[in-house]
């Protein structure tokens, strides 16, 4: 379908997931490889999705993709959120991160309203 390297929101999930990978760092010990660990493998999920979905051959499939990278978004901010909230880490420690992911889901949420009103106008090209 496309070359997802050329979709602004892939090098948005690229930037959350080095942002993500650095707040990781400061989780205790305890946490690292449990919280981490989900963590890490959601926000790799939003680029792994968004690469895999806009290879598919129809924009119906790549917004299933796209849907699912949305969730994976929502899934990191509510883990950056329950971190902070249970005193995991520090109060503001995950700012960027939680910046990060809005924007993303702002961008996959714009592009799936995109896709998907171009499939119902009938016009069919995506991106």
């Amino acid at each position: 379908m496309q070359d997802h390297r050329k979709l602004r929101v892939y090098a948005a999930a690229q930037k959350l997931g080095i942002d993500v990978y650095r707040v990781v760092r400061w989780l205790p010990a305890s946490e690292r490889y449990a919280l981490g660990d989900q963590l890490r493998r959601a926000v790799v999920s939003i680029g792994s999705n968004i690469a895999e979905g806009s290879g598919r051959a129809t924009s119906r499939d790549f917004c299933s993709y796209l849907d699912k990278a949305l969730a994976s978004a929502r899934e990191v901010a509510f883990q950056l959120g329950h971190a902070e909230a249970t005193g995991l880490l520090k109060s503001g420690s995950t700012r960027r991160a939680v910046d990060s992911t809005v924007v993303v889901q702002k961008m996959l949420t714009a592009l799936i309203v995109r896709i998907r009103d171009k499939d119902r106008s009938g016009d069919g090209e995506v991106a």
